[in-house]
Formats: C-alpha cells, sequence, structure tokens
C-alpha cells in the first residue's frame, strides 16, 4: 500500500515538474573547504585544503587562465604537490571530493606564483667581532642580488642587500645572539626565504696586566695591556667611575696619602662593556713601578690562585743605582660582604739574568692564619731580573697580591 501511495505521488510530481529521489539514495558529498596555495620553489607549489566527511579520495584541478580547469592528480591526503612547473609562473586550482556515490562540486580557486629564482642554500653565520656578524651562502644561479634578513622582535626585516655571497651585519650587541634568512632576486621578483642561520657577537675582553706607577705621594698611573678592537677603557676608583682612557693608560690625581684606593679597568665598544680587571690595594706614598698579579680579587674577576706547587714569575727590568723589593700577602678582602679565607705557604726567589738564585725566601705557617712575608732589598746591580713566586702546600690553595718595588 505504502508502494502505490509512492507511486502516485511520483506520478503527480511528475506531472507538475518536480522529480523525487527516494532517501539515502546518491547522497552527494560537500565540496573541499579552504583550499590554498603556496610557492614552494621555481617549480612546485603546494595545494592544500579542508577535509570532507565520507570522501575517500580528492582529484585536484589546474588552470593558467581561471577559465578551463584539467584534473591534476588524485590523492588520499588534504594536501598535494605540483612539480615540474615553470619559473615566474602563476598557476590556478581547485579540488574536488570523491567516493562511491560520485564527485563534489568544485572547491574555491588556490592561486600561488612559482618563484622567480631558487632558494640559497649553504647559508651560514659566524661572529667577526664584538659588533658583527658575517652572512654567507651558496650562489643561485640567474641571481643578480641577495636580500638579508634579521630576527628583529620576532619577525624577519631586512637589513642589508649583496652582490656577493656573503654580507657583513655590523653595529651589533657583544655577546648576543643574532637569526639571519637570505633570498634570491631577479628583476622577476625574490626568492623564498632560506633557513634560519644564528652566530653570537664576540664578547669583550677584560683588560689584564694591570700596574701602578706612583707619581707622587697623591698621584698614581694605572696601566693595563691593550685590548684589540675596542673604543676605550673605563677606570674605576673604589667602584666608581672616574674617568676614560682612548689609550691603556689613566693617571689620577688629587689623592690622599697613607690611603688605599681600589683600581678596576673595563674596555668598552659600541656593543657593550667588558667585565672589570682586578684590583690594586695599594697606597700611594713614595714614586716606584708598582707590578700587580691579573685579576687578583672578587667581584665577578677571577682570582689568581697560587695553587699547591704551582708558579708565577715576574721580569723586572732594574735601572742603574736602583733596588727591588718583593712584598707578598694573601688577601682578605675587606669589602663589603666579600671575604677569602683560604690561605698557603709561597716560596719567593729572586735572580738577576741567567745567575743562581740571589734571594731565596720560604714562607711557612699553619693553613688558615694570614700569610705574608717580604725579600732583602736587592743590591744596586742594574739588570732584568727574575721573580718566581712557588705554592708550598701539599693541598692548601692561596690567593695572594704581589707587590714588586723598584727603588
Amino acid at each position: 500500500m505504502k508502494k502505490l501511495n509512492f507511486l502516485w505521488i511520483a506520478a503527480i510530481a511528475a506531472i507538475i515538474g518536480f522529480s523525487i529521489t527516494a532517501c539515502g539514495e546518491n547522497d552527494v558529498l560537500s565540496a573541499p573547504y579552504n583550499a590554498r596555495a603556496s610557492a614552494e620553489s621555481t617549480s612546485s607549489i603546494i595545494i592544500s585544503w579542508g577535509s570532507v566527511s565520507g570522501a575517500t579520495e580528492y582529484r585536484i584541478y589546474r588552470s593558467l587562465n581561471q577559465t578551463v580547469f584539467s584534473h591534476l592528480g588524485t590523492t588520499f591526503l588534504t594536501e598535494y604537490t605540483d612539480t615540474e612547473l615553470s619559473a615566474n609562473t602563476t598557476y590556478y586550482y581547485r579540488v574536488t571530493a570523491y567516493n562511491s556515490s560520485g564527485e563534489s562540486s568544485q572547491s574555491n580557486t588556490a592561486s600561488a606564483r612559482t618563484s622567480s629564482i631558487g632558494t640559497p642554500t649553504g647559508v651560514r653565520a659566524t661572529a667577526t667581532s664584538t659588533s658583527s656578524i658575517t652572512v654567507s651562502w651558496n650562489s643561485v644561479s640567474g641571481a643578480t642580488g641577495y636580500n638579508i634578513y634579521r630576527n628583529i622582535s620576532g619577525s624577519y626585516t631586512q637589513v642589508g642587500t649583496s652582490t656577493t655571497t656573503s654580507y657583513t651585519d655590523t653595529g651589533l650587541t657583544a655577546d648576543t645572539t643574532y637569526y639571519y634568512r637570505v633570498t634570491a632576486s631577479t628583476s622577476a621578483g625574490e626568492s623564498s626565504q632560506s633557513g634560519n642561520v644564528s652566530a653570537t657577537t664576540s664578547s669583550i675582553s677584560t683588560p689584564t696586566g694591570m700596574r701602578f706607577f706612583y707619581n707622587s705621594a697623591t698621584s698614581v698611573t694605572v696601566s693595563w695591556n691593550a685590548v684589540s678592537g675596542v673604543t676605550g677603557y673605563r677606570i674605576y676608583r673604589n667602584e666608581s667611575l672616574i674617568g676614560t682612557s682612548e689609550s691603556a693608560s689613566y693617571t689620577d690625581t688629587g689623592l690622599s696619602t697613607a690611603t688605599t684606593y681600589y683600581y678596576q679597568v673595563s674596555a668598552y665598544s659600541s656593543g657593550g662593556e667588558s667585565r672589570r680587571s682586578g684590583y690594586s690595594t695599594r697606597t700611594p706614598n713614595s714614586p716606584g713601578l708598582y707590578y700587580n698579579l691579573d685579576n687578583i680579587v672578587l667581584l665577578g674577576v677571577n682570582p689568581y690562585y697560587l695553587t699547591p706547587g704551582a708558579e708565577h714569575t715576574i721580569t723586572v727590568n732594574v735601572p742603574a743605582g736602583r733596588r727591588l723589593n718583593v712584598e707578598w700577602c694573601d688577601i682578605d678582602m675587606p669589602i663589603g660582604n666579600y671575604g677569602i679565607d683560604n690561605y698557603a705557604d709561597v716560596m719567593v726567589r729572586i735572580r738577576r739574568g741567567a745567575n743562581t738564585w740571589d734571594v731565596t725566601v720560604q714562607n711557612q705557617g699553619n693553613v688558615g692564619t694570614n700569610e705574608h712575608g717580604t725579600t732583602p732589598r736587592t743590591t744596586s746591580t742594574a739588570g732584568q731580573h727574575t721573580i718566581v713566586i712557588r705554592g708550598l702546600n701539599a693541598t692548601a690553595s692561596g690567593i695572594y697580591e704581589i707587590l714588586v718595588t723598584v727603588w
């Protein structure tokens, strides 16, 4: 009876121009949505789209004029790579879904233009100073130039161009990591960006070899070994900046007699400032040339440890009519909350030229006591003198300040 009713309804519908399909027969798939395309190189484009429920495969169509679309390929995935394309050419794509019931309508049109030139390969970055990095890469056939991009605040921004296969980025900050990408270019356009490369600018070296010449009871000249590639130096007294110098020396005046001063020096450039050097803990009393071991004190500077059996050698030229004196003292720093309480016995030996040792002084005592000593002054014999300070304890290490005075 139900079948007869359906036939009557179908007959009437046919007379008035309608068609009826029984429920569940020939369900039509939805068209793929959000089709998109992106160029990967001079000869390939990737097409992707949203999945369609019930689809068993997808069919990709391509056009050069947006009018006639030809079947290109089939895939079970929601992505397809079109290859062997012409460079610097725009291609248009549409996608359909398919199953045993049939094929859906076509998706929206997606398009992409192949690169006009290949992407640079072999990109590398090398720090060349505290404020510069050189980026280099392999040449790209047909390229007339290259664009260099640097990551700035999370996005890559062009910082320069080059007609060769390298570029030096300058004006950077010391001890900082920078990230780069490179593209090739022609009159027709620009390639896609290369992968990321990075390099860290060099840190500025700390000045070493600090030494002090007491000009008078109220003036001292601080000098040090020059640091390559820096703009200048900053001089600190008792933790406060007192001046700058473009050379490796600085004269401090207006000092008080019988007063201890602490000096530090840092190097600086446009990329930043180095760590500070060690202190001088001597009071200017009378003229003379004073030598201090490098980086003796704390506050971020590695101290000089006189470890068991280790030796430290100082060479001093004594002018005619002058005498040499050596003093040493372990450091128990009276600055803020910093302090060291580890001492070791030492031996100090002095000789002139290749002679036998003229002076030998051995300072012995219990580890944990405040160790210090002085050598007898040498005779007035002029010439090159060698001073050796040697650690004696079997296990203990000491941190020592050595004062060499030429009188």
